[in-house]
């Protein structure tokens, strides 16, 4: 037996009954091919068919749930006698609620294959979860001679990806264990070290995420900076740090809608400090010809440094903390992008759900977590409410 199929895992398995597959980039290479007519091709494949049609005949059904829409997708999902097609779909975690309502299943009969962000949290939802690992392939075959950018888009996808993959054994209060770490996180950095030291341009993308800190005088919780929702270990420093944000309001030369690129650093001294509307490449070439054409070497293999945590002390409380964190991120992320007050409180009520008498994810969080949470649930109420005024 592998590594990978634990005795866990396999009990886990034989408790499925649904395998929910997103479409693009699990059931396609990820690429969109659209002719003269603006027709769209997808390309399948039919090993993919043949597995799919194996596991209905040992009667666990299929679903597919995407958040784009195409009549391809209908046409393939007939072809292998798949009934339940669910597309244009951004909220997964609440169709898959009502999934679960209507086939009156648990969430632990339940398999589920994404690639994307959306699909994070299905992936930590559900019994069992796979995320295609396909990015470091992909890096490491990069024709450098072809292409002269790389964008990463996005980070927080990937490291969100890797931690939604892991298939091992939890702790008792449902983290990855201390000892699991190093193993999680070398291929995402071999990934990263790989792409920093490529002879071409470099831009990584990723979701903004705030720092959260007590105030000593006060204990009052505040936001007191932003950062990039990623893991936290990456040695490097970029040329250049931006900030996207959508401006909410008028003045200071800005109109509510547009999108800002606020320049948090440029080593270039172009543009540190400043603000630019609706940025596009014109906006970023005078930099590109003064930052050289050689990049500095990067250490990738940290491998020491991550075995050096397992002999950190407080084990248990760290595996709190994590498991807070990954809780705490998930929900702000979906209130966030809550886009009315009803869905804003779906968000909150699936905050403080429960699973027969416990809660799902309540009593997992840190105190100050949790009151985080609620002051950014008041103010995203109070902009939603502003907008409908």
């Amino acid at each position: 037996m592998s590594d990978f199929m634990t005795d866990a895992l396999q009990e886990k398995i034989r408790r499925i009954r649904f395998l929910i597959l997103d479409v693009d980039g699990v059931l396609t290479d990820g690429g969109i091919i659209i002719d003269d007519d603006g027709r769209e091709t997808k390309r399948f494949d039919v090993r993919d068919g043949h597995g799919l049609k194996m596991l209905m005949r040992c009667d666990v059904e299929i679903i597919l749930l995407t958040g784009r829409k195409s009549k391809v997708v209908e046409h393939r999902a007939r072809d292998l006698d798949i009934s339940e097609v669910y597309q244009g779909v951004w909220n997964k975690l609440e169709v898959f609620e009502e999934i679960l309502m209507k086939k009156n299943v648990t969430a632990q009969e339940v398999a589920f294959v994404g690639d994307d962000v959306v699909d994070v949290p299905v992936l930590r939802r559900v019994g069992v979860s796979f995320a295609v690992a396909d990015a470091l392939e992909a890096v490491k075959t990069l024709d450098t001679k072809t292409y002269g950018v790389l964008v990463l888009d996005s980070m927080s996808h990937l490291w969100e990806g890797a931690i939604a993959a892991y298939t091992g054994r939890k702790t008792s209060i449902g983290g990855i264990p201390i000892q699991a770490w190093g193993a999680l996180k070398k291929p995402y950095k071999e990934m990263l070290g790989i792409c920093l030291n490529l002879p071409i341009h470099l831009i990584i993308c990723g979701r903004q995420s705030p720092v959260v800190e007590k105030d000593e005088d006060t204990g009052e919780i505040g936001i007191v900076g932003t950062k990039m929702k990623a893991e936290g270990e990456t040695p490097y420093e970029p040329h250049i740090l931006v900030r996207m944000y959508q401006a909410t309001q008028n003045g200071d030369g800005f109109v509510r809608g547009q999108c800002v690129a606020y320049f948090e650093k440029d080593r270039t001294g172009l543009f540190t400090g400043k603000s630019v509307v609706e940025p596009n490449f014109q906006t970023f070439s005078p930099i590109l010809a003064l930052l050289g054409g050689e990049q500095a070497q990067q250490e990738y293999d940290t491998s020491e440094q991550d075995a050096g945590l397992i002999k950190d002390p407080g084990e248990a409380e760290l595996e709190k903390m994590n498991l807070s964190v990954g809780i705490k991120d998930d929900f702000l992320t979906r209130i966030q992008s809550a886009k009315s007050l009803a869905e804003l409180q779906v968000v909150w009520n699936d905050l403080f759900s429960k699973d027969g008498n416990r809660f799902r994810y309540k009593t997992k969080l840190l105190v100050e977590h949790l009151e985080f949470l609620t002051q950014m649930k008041d103010e995203k109420k109070r902009i939603l409410a502003n907008e409908l005024v």
